[in-house]
């Protein structure tokens, strides 16, 4: 009976769940395949995020050299502007453009206008008769 006993601990043991399983050639090559497969998925996964991030990096860079041209430009023609604006408030720039427009002399100088001549005077109605447009019947 002891007999019988130890031996169906050995069977029980031997069919337990808790007992290790020897796996075979094809499972451990299936597994490790499998391990490479998705180590070298992951490695590729991070190359090409490497090349794109790069890609961007350099976009942008040439986005930043283009927006720094831009932005020295419009710092030159803000200090233009500053310059221009100083002079418009000098007298002799205030005197040359009142005396450009007639509006101001000196003792004892005259103003004198140029009007345009007559010949060269252009009636705009002639050109509607001379190009016939068709809801004025009367250019027909």
């Amino acid at each position: 009976m002891f007999w019988l006993k130890l031996h169906d601990i050995r069977m029980v043991t031997k069919f337990s769940k808790f007992s290790k399983k020897k796996k075979s050639f094809m499972e451990n090559a299936v597994a490790g395949i499998v391990f490479v497969v998705i180590f070298f998925g992951v490695i590729g996964f991070f190359i090409f995020q490497n090349i794109t991030i790069g890609e961007k990096r350099v976009e942008l860079e040439n986005q930043l050299k283009e927006l720094q041209a831009q932005v020295y430009e419009m710092e030159r023609q803000h200090q233009e502007l500053k310059e221009d604006i100083a002079d418009t408030q000098t007298e002799e720039y205030q005197e040359r453009l009142l005396r450009e427009q007639g509006l101001y002399k000196k003792e004892g100088e005259e103003v004198v206008t140029v009007l345009p001549a007559e010949g060269n005077v252009v009636d705009t109605h002639e050109d509607e008769k001379e190009e016939g447009v068709w809801w004025k019947p009367w250019t027909w």
